[in-house]
């Protein structure tokens, strides 16, 4: 439905297609502008998108202008890192690219690579033998990986908030969220869009 040439939708697409295009985009953009506002007033942003393919001809939002102009130097307003997510006890290889500011992110995130892990061979592409897509394995990112999160967020927040606010300067409430976000434990994982 899009292409590298044709990034915001093809021409002549069907009305649900038109639909699935406007949700996607809608999210994007979003997205991007909570993240702008965020930024702009010092808060830590991250938003993730799976890492651009190497075969150019194939749509990525890492090939927007918007998300080009956001990432020039000098003075870009945000900074971006890839990372393979299954050094983080992912169960497929799925590259992703992350979006963020206001906070060393790659340093977080390299803090909890999990050690001694083998890359798995396993490609999360298509539907398994019960007609289960096989994405449905990282809809949720591992723990390891959130708490690289929540470490990067922790960090900025910490130098936020009064030095009275809890036992030994720990905000109670950003702590238990902290360790809320590295939960392992899984709720309902919702099926790939599909348009009716």
């Amino acid at each position: 439905m899009r292409s590298a040439f044709s990034l915001w939708g093809l021409d002549h697409l069907t009305f649900p297609e038109l639909a699935q295009i406007f949700v996607g985009s809608s999210l994007l953009l979003k997205g991007l502008l909570l993240a702008c506002i965020v930024n702009l007033h010092g808060g830590v942003t991250v938003l993730e998108h799976p890492a651009a393919p190497y075969n150019e001809e194939y749509a990525s939002v890492w090939r927007l202008g918007i998300m080009k102009l956001f990432l020039r130097r000098p003075g870009a307003i945000f900074r971006q890192t890839t990372i393979a997510q299954w050094r983080f006890g992912a169960p497929g290889t799925k590259p992703t690219t992350l979006l963020y500011s206001n906070t060393d992110l790659p340093a977080a995130l390299e803090s909890c690579v999990l050690p001694d892990l083998t890359r798995p061979e396993t490609h999360l592409i298509g539907k398994d033998q019960f007609g289960r897509y096989k994405t449905a394995a990282a809809k949720e990112y591992p723990a390891a990986l959130n708490l690289g999160f929540a470490r990067a967020m922790r960090r900025v927040l910490s130098t936020r908030i009064p030095a009275n606010c809890g036992d030994d300067g720990d905000e109670p409430f950003g702590l238990e969220l902290a360790l809320l976000c590295a939960c392992a434990e899984h709720g309902s994982i919702k099926p790939d869009y599909q348009p009716r």
